[in-house]
């Protein structure tokens, strides 16, 4: 059985050398997509911005690893995924495993993940849980249920020639098998300047209002602050602090957190932005099913 891994390589200074350590004893290789400036997904930022993390600085994190830099100029999310998961197709690869430069595993989830695919026989899409961490390694989001353990949006592909991805990380299939480990997601622990450059520049950018979010939301946190999330603000309640033994790497993303007391305005400003999000939600939850549909129909 050979396991291929990719990341993909924007702005990826703080996590790069962390992740390929972490994934690399346990794949056999690593695909890094390395893109010259971000997707067309706002093409403001397309235009003015480069990738801050440099070729040279991706070949130092990758010595003395099996790893094989792809450069491109992608347009989206999801022509990046499949460049690299047809490279691994025409190597004769088994299993494609996502894991973005922010996710990390712990050994014994790594065990689990191997032991999963190794038995498998009929399965073609896996996921994993998952935790989504806020500004630091010590705060965690909960979901609008009230849990703090979310589902992985695809972690592992069976390298067959149908399938591909379809929109951003999601692939042409449903009903993935769930695996029972847990992947440790720290793609909300930047500081100030590198989350605005992150939610001008990911995939996601076209599907909020970056500079009320980035003030209200960001900027204005404290732990009574609700509705986190940028696109879909209500599916994250609210950030807690995570109540679990951590594993060896998050202290690496530990951060000092400061607490703002807030103005009146600055408060009605959240409430305002809360009560706003409602409609949104609803558009987001039906544009959702339509998508899943429109999958089911393209299989």
């Amino acid at each position: 059985m050979q396991i291929a891994v990719h990341i993909l390589a924007y702005n990826v200074n703080l996590f790069l050398k962390e992740v390929i350590e972490n994934s690399s004893p346990h794949v056999d290789k690593i695909f890094i997509a390395y893109p010259k400036r971000p997707w067309a997904y706002n093409l403001k930022s397309r235009n003015e911005y480069k990738n801050p993390t440099s070729l040279e600085f991706i070949k130092e994190c990758s010595m003395g690893h099996n790893v094989e830099i792809v450069q491109g100029d992608w347009m989206y999310e999801e022509e990046t995924r499949n460049e690299i998961f047809n490279l691994a197709k025409s190597q004769g690869f088994d299993w494609f495993i996502t894991q973005d430069v922010d996710e990390f595993y712990d050994d014994k989830s790594w065990n689990i993940i191997l032991e999963e695919l190794r038995k498998s026989k009929n399965e073609t899409y896996f996921n994993t849980n998952w935790y989504n961490f806020w500004k630091s390694s010590q705060y965690v989001i909960m979901y609008d249920n009230g849990s703090i353990k979310g589902t992985n949006s695809n972690f592992a592909l069976r390298c067959l020639k149908e399938i591909k991805f379809f929109s951003k990380r999601k692939p042409n299939l449903t009903k993935p098998k769930l695996i029972d480990a847990d992947c440790y997601h720290y793609s909300w622990i930047f500081n100030d300047l590198e989350m605005e450059t992150k939610i001008k520049t990911w995939s996601h950018t076209n599907e909020f209002n970056h500079k009320i979010w980035y003030q209200t939301k960001w900027l204005n946190w404290n732990e009574n602050t609700l509705y986190l999330n940028p696109s879909n603000p209500r599916y994250w309640k609210k950030a807690i602090k995570f109540p679990y033994k951590q594993p060896f790497f998050a202290q690496k993303f530990s951060r000092n957190v400061e607490f703002r007391d807030l103005s009146v305005k600055e408060k009605t400003d959240n409430f305002i932005y809360d009560i706003k999000s409602w409609p949104g939600h609803t558009i987001t939850q039906i544009k959702k099913k339509i998508r899943n549909q429109i999958n089911v129909i393209s299989k």
